[in-house]
């Protein structure tokens, strides 16, 4: 929703891994389509291993700013 309103600080906020991964898919799907499967393959194992640290850091105190929260 936040993103509708024109707000990319607080969407950011709600979805980081989201702003992360995306541009990461764009690219793996432009790969498919080039029929580069090599790279398609790296750019898939990217975005797990992005999702599952992610996952793993935003639960530790020093990453806590990946954690949603708003902005007021």
């Amino acid at each position: 929703m936040a993103l509708l309103e024109g707000d990319a600080a607080q969407s950011f906020r709600y979805n980081a891994l989201l702003w992360e991964v995306l541009p990461l898919y764009a690219a793996y799907v432009i790969s498919v389509k080039k029929r580069k499967d090599r790279l398609a393959k790296g750019l898939m194992w990217g975005m797990l291993i992005s999702a599952i640290l992610f996952g793993l850091l935003r639960n530790i105190p020093l990453f806590a700013w990946l954690a949603p929260t708003v902005i007021r």
